[in-house]
């Protein structure tokens, strides 16, 4: 049984803020190899980290981790542990395994004594959290990157959840997927929409120019998993070649996909390249290099705006986008990018074959990048959303128990 963080090891019980946090990624190991060599292999993982830890400053606060092993780590006023899914989704139904695994973070919750709650997670898990959370009344907040689907359970029950009185606000990354929130049934009174600041920006490159003498490159960065459209990507990408259109293919990031890709033929002939992780100035100049930035994502796939979008655009390098839900709210075809049939690897080549072949089509598209990435952007940011928290539950008095 993982091992149970005890709220005896952080301080004696109080009536004062105890604040925990769970989400998804790893904070705890994210966090070391920030303050070690700085490396971010994502963009706004220092300054999400920073923004954080300046809001719970002064208070004894929990960080749960969904996608990290188990671990439980104590550092003065601040908690970590991980709590990956507890059964193989192999063995037994993802629901079951995710309903024990929400029943461990409460355990977690309960241990540490918490009386405010962060939850950064959604589907099953978000939902258990919540409804636990009315029980205790403990005050929320949730604060999400991700689109909530009408047609699925748990997205209208967590955000149903969301109008408890005990939870302050429902933020969500940028217009669209903070939208889909109230169409599925938010007060829209609690619901926020935030972005991060950007890392770069597209001033600071010149529009750019379709290189005929060079082996066209497509750029995918993200994780490297089917319902992120890799397998289409590479499946698009083998339709080109076969048809003549020599292109390569580049991987950065990790994940379930990469075991499987590493033995794809693509790696021995020279034309797919699994980068693995870089950092993120590194994806930037990828990027800039390559010669188109795909985003593949399948449609089932619960994406808000990811990150990867907003730097293409900066790096001036038009991007081919799936027609996801969420990506046609905030595009047009052919300003700036391209889109194509979602989980459809035939689309996704016809597309690659036709721009490679149109250099004024290309220099267009890459020239509109500026004005379209002018058009994605948020005034209220994550650090901004934690203001406003902070404020609504009153921590700006610092109540942590000295060690």
């Amino acid at each position: 049984m993982p091992e149970v963080l005890d709220r005896r090891r952080i301080g004696s019980p109080s009536t004062t803020a105890r604040i925990a946090c769970v989400q998804g990624g790893d904070f705890w190991t994210t966090k070391c190899r920030l303050d070690i060599d700085g490396q971010e292999f994502y963009g706004g993982q220092r300054y999400s980290i920073d923004a954080y830890e300046r809001f719970v400053a002064g208070h004894l606060y929990l960080v749960v981790s969904l996608d990290a092993p188990v671990y439980a780590e104590q550092r003065g006023s601040a908690s970590y542990c991980g709590v990956p899914n507890p059964l193989p989704t192999s063995l037994v139904p993802r629901r079951v395994s995710e309903w024990l695994r929400a029943r461990q973070v409460i355990r977690h919750l309960e241990a540490f004594g918490a009386t405010h709650l962060i939850v950064r997670c959604n589907d099953l898990v978000g939902c258990e959290l919540l409804r636990w959370a009315m029980r205790r009344n403990v005050q929320v907040a949730a604060i999400q990157a991700s689109r909530f689907a009408g047609n699925h359970r748990y997205s209208r029950l967590f955000c149903q959840l969301g109008n408890a009185p005990n939870v302050r606000l429902m933020a969500n990354h940028n217009r669209a997927a903070t939208a889909s929130m109230v169409e599925c049934g938010l007060a829209a009174e609690k619901a926020i929409a935030w972005d991060f600041p950007p890392a770069i920006t597209p001033d600071r490159w010149s529009p750019r120019q379709l290189d005929t003498t060079a082996t066209p490159t497509i750029v995918f960065a993200g994780r490297v998993c089917h319902e992120k459209g890799v397998g289409d990507l590479v499946a698009g990408c083998a339709m080109c070649r076969e048809q003549g259109h020599p292109v390569k293919l580049v991987i950065c990031g990790d994940g379930p996909l990469l075991p499987e890709l590493r033995r794809h033929p693509g790696v021995g002939e020279g034309w797919l390249e699994l980068a693995g992780l870089l950092q993120n100035t590194q994806i930037h100049e990828r990027m800039r290099s390559g010669t188109l930035t795909a985003v593949p994502s399948r449609h089932d796939f619960a994406e808000g705006l990811p990150l990867v979008i907003y730097e293409s655009l900066a790096a001036r390098t038009p991007v081919l986008l799936s027609d996801h839900p969420i990506f046609v709210r905030y595009f047009h075809d052919d300003q700036a990018i391209r889109f194509f049939r979602g989980s459809d690897p035939a689309s996704l080549a016809q597309q690659i074959i036709r721009l490679l072949g149109d250099a004024p089509a290309y220099a267009r598209l890459s020239h509109e990048t500026e004005a379209v990435w002018n058009t994605l952007h948020c005034p209220t940011t994550f650090g901004d959303v934690l203001d406003r928290l902070r404020h609504e539950w009153n921590l700006d008095t610092p109540t942590a128990d000295e060690d």
